[in-house]
């Protein structure tokens, strides 16, 4: 699932947790009763992502959220491995507005295989657990 925001939109506790209804419904729909194990869901350390209603929808939709360590600024999932890699792909390009934008994201995550992805998870949960042994302290990459 991929949710676009409008350049200069507000990211709000409140949206932070119709989102997280919306993941939850499209887990649920693609996995299809097969959801027998606790999701673990790991954001970044922004205050709307933090607040009491985000955090609930969190936990309502199902997830255990994984702490963050306070002194790793770069924990966050798709800063830390898909940014990159995308900003790569479109460095020195120029859009002419958000739709192109959107464009361009799609069809790069759409010209990836299951294995470019794979490796992002491998290389997080590696990640993670360096985190996770060094009792959530500063890490570097």
């Amino acid at each position: 699932m991929i949710e676009y925001f409008d350049r200069g939109a507000i990211v709000t506790s409140s949206l932070c947790a119709e989102v997280m209804k919306k993941m939850r419904n499209e887990i649920r729909k693609k996995r299809q009763g097969k959801l027998e194990k606790v999701l673990l869901f790991h954001q970044d350390n922004a205050s709307a992502h933090r607040s009491a209603i985000a955090v609930a929808a969190i936990r309502d939709a199902g997830f255990e959220i994984l702490k963050h360590s306070p002194y790793s600024l770069s924990l966050a999932p798709s800063n830390f491995f898909l940014f990159p890699r995308l900003k790569e792909n479109v460095k020195e390009q120029r859009f002419e507005d958000n739709a192109a934008v959107v464009a361009a994201v799609q069809e790069f995550l759409g010209a990836q295989d299951e294995e470019f992805f794979k490796k992002i998870i491998l290389s997080y949960k590696k990640f993670i657990l360096k985190v996770y042994y060094n009792k959530c302290d500063y890490v570097e990459k």
